[in-house]
Formats: structure tokens, sequence, C-alpha cells
């Protein structure tokens, strides 16, 4: 379970990208997709929270009551990593629109892809539900 992701009460997985595995939570309800990572002081070095749209679209994202800067990887249907993008806690209005259609949204703590070399074309795997 992770630890201060818990109190949403949202389903788990653990993805795996190259060797990382990364713990999430996964947001697939209008609500549950709406409060997102709001409201979460801080999340740990291989935790997340995975946005799940149920059919490709253009996802916008933005970052209100947020505490802490994030990196977002767009998933497309098929696993693979269409797009990454910084956002930051002092820019909450700013709206960071998907540059192709994604089915997911994977958000996790700022600089995680650059530091794990994890790239656009790089696909993402469920390892477990």
């Amino acid at each position: 379970m992770l630890r201060k992701l818990s109190k949403y009460d949202l389903p788990n997985a653990k993805l795996i990208c190259k060797d990382c595995e990364i713990l999430v939570q996964i947001a697939n309800t209008p609500r549950s997709r709406e409060k997102g990572l709001s409201g979460v002081d801080f999340l740990s070095e291989n935790e997340g929270m995975l946005f799940d749209f149920e059919i490709p679209q253009y996802i916008s994202l933005w970052m209100p009551n947020m505490s802490f800067d994030l990196s977002v990887a767009f998933i497309d249907t098929f696993g693979t990593i269409v797009d990454l993008q910084d956002m930051f806690k002092d820019q909450p209005n700013i709206v960071h629109t998907s540059s192709v259609p994604a089915q997911y949204a994977l958000e996790v703590n700022l600089g995680f892809f650059e530091k794990n070399n994890i790239r656009v074309g790089d696909t993402v795997f469920l390892l477990s539900k």
C-alpha cells in the first residue's frame, strides 16, 4: 500500500519501465481524476498516480493545490510513452496538454523520468494490480 496515497482508497498497481518499478494508485473515475494528487504532501521516490482516461484523447492536467513539482508521462493504449512534461507547483493555472492523444497519464516526482533515463518511445508495463 502506498503510504501517502492510501487515504484515497483507490486501486493500486505496480508498473515497470526499463528497470524501474513504480507503485501507483489508479485514478479511473471522473472524481478521482479531478482530485489527482492535490492534497498529497509528497511522494516517495518510486510512487505516483496513474490516470486512466479509458479512451485515447488529448489529456490536460494542471497543478491546483499542489505542494511539490511533478513530471508527467502521457502514455498511449499500448503502453508507449508519447510525451513527457514537467509541471511546477508555483504555476498552478498552467494547463499541460499531451502533444498527441493518450489514454494514460503517469505523475511522479519532478525529474524521475530523467533520473531513470526514461524517454518518449519507452514502454510502461503493468506488473500487478
